[in-house]
């Protein structure tokens, strides 16, 4: 009667997690940052000086590249031909895709141990970074455009600048591509957004806004976090619907500009983000698009610095690069 009695609690309790949006949970035998292809057949590690292809089918590994310097950033192109990864030492390598086969190299210029953060052109010929210097009272942002094809830069803007805060610290910040191309957003964790239209060739919008931000790669929505006093205590995400250029605004926990994660899924039906928690963990949170309603409320490690959505939109993936033993989870949507 006792067994009895304490499967029928434990079933109880399952059915109460359940309930209110806690994951099944998968760990993946990779670690490092993690991005997923969205034909649903591959996945990409990074971690240190290493970066493997994996099959998503078998997880097995199917390539290896190893490196002299640290890998600190990886983009797959929208068409998903190209795989261009970034290090430390201001190289940038480029791969066609899925056969990991050299497609250039751009050697450039980089100054102390900035990880200067880039995005790649939905065609992947085009490679935007941010170009960080310091006057004596300013930050000053710029972007560089350098063109994979002739290899060389083909494009300088200014994007940002604002009173120099703290000589030798270079204010976080981020790049994104629309995905059907015409677009390139630029945020600051100090609050601004910018959008350049890269057919004329000038800046279209302004507005408040920080990192982290996502397109969904459909094109139809770009959430955003809105700036609070602190950057560190941000309470506000927007999801904008590009065609009908309507805001939607949802009320989070406390948010970092460069410790949050946020991505949408491929149709934009979600949005996952990552809030600061108590003690050493974060809370990992879902919710659908159309109504707000959170599908799924998770602690995680304080370490998650980044989230993938699966293809299939029925699971998201934490990762890190902050922690090299950290093994990216897969948390499975609970059923609606």
């Amino acid at each position: 009667m006792w067994r009895c009695s304490n499967f029928i609690a434990a079933f109880a309790l399952w059915l109460l997690l359940a309930a209110v949006g806690v994951a099944q949970a998968a760990e993946l035998p990779y670690s490092g940052r993690v991005l997923l292809t969205p034909d649903q057949r591959y996945g990409v590690s990074w971690q240190n000086q290493e970066l493997v292809l994996w099959s998503r089918k078998t997880r097995k590994p199917l390539k290896t590249l190893r490196f002299d310097e640290p890998v600190y950033q990886v983009e797959l192109s929208y068409n998903g031909r190209f795989l261009v990864a970034g290090f430390n030492d201001g190289v940038y390598r480029r791969w066609k895709f899925p056969a990991l086969q050299p497609a250039g190299v751009l050697r450039l210029s980089k100054q102390d141990s900035v990880q200067w953060p880039f995005a790649l052109s939905p065609d992947g010929v085009y490679l935007t970074r941010t170009v960080f210097a310091q006057t004596r009272l300013q930050d000053v942002m710029r972007l560089e455009v350098w063109d994979w094809r002739r290899g060389r830069q083909v494009g300088r803007l200014w994007a940002h600048q604002q009173p120099l805060k703290l000589p030798g610290h270079y204010p976080g910040s981020q790049l994104a591509f629309h995905p059907l191309g015409g677009y390139l957003s630029f945020a600051t964790e100090g609050g601004q957004l910018k959008v350049y239209n890269t057919l004329q060739h000038r800046w279209v919008y302004q507005m408040p806004g920080s990192p982290p931000m996502s397109y969904a790669r459909a094109g139809d929505y770009f959430a955003f976090a809105v700036p609070q006093a602190q950057n560190t205590n941000i309470r506000q995400l927007k999801l904008w619907h590009l065609p009908t250029n309507l805001l939607k605004t949802f009320a989070v926990e406390a948010m970092s500009a460069t410790e949050s994660a946020l991505v949408l899924s491929d149709s934009g039906r979600f949005l996952a983000y990552t809030e600061r928690s108590n003690g050493r963990q974060r809370k990992l949170v879902v919710r659908r698009v159309t109504d707000g309603k959170v599908l799924l409320s998770q602690q995680v490690a304080e370490e998650v610095d980044a989230l993938s959505i699966t293809p299939e939109e029925n699971a998201v993936l934490t990762s890190s690069l902050l922690r090299p033993e950290y093994r990216p989870v897969f948390y499975a949507f609970p059923h609606d």
